[in-house]
């Protein structure tokens, strides 16, 4: 029988941790797209408040 001592095991467990959580991280990362902020100038009040109700 195969006798694996409880250091090899712990390693071998970490191991398989971290290769999980770095592809867990990379797939994540991936999935996010920011759009850029539109800038808009010369705003009246009136139509920022209509804006802020229309959000």
């Amino acid at each position: 029988m195969l006798k694996v001592s409880l250091k090899n095991l712990m390693a071998l467990l970490l191991s398989a941790l971290l290769v999980i959580g770095v592809a867990l991280m990379g797939g994540c990362a991936g999935g996010e797209i920011e759009t850029p902020t539109q800038i808009i100038e010369n705003v009246t009040p009136q139509k920022a408040f209509a804006l802020i109700q229309g959000n």
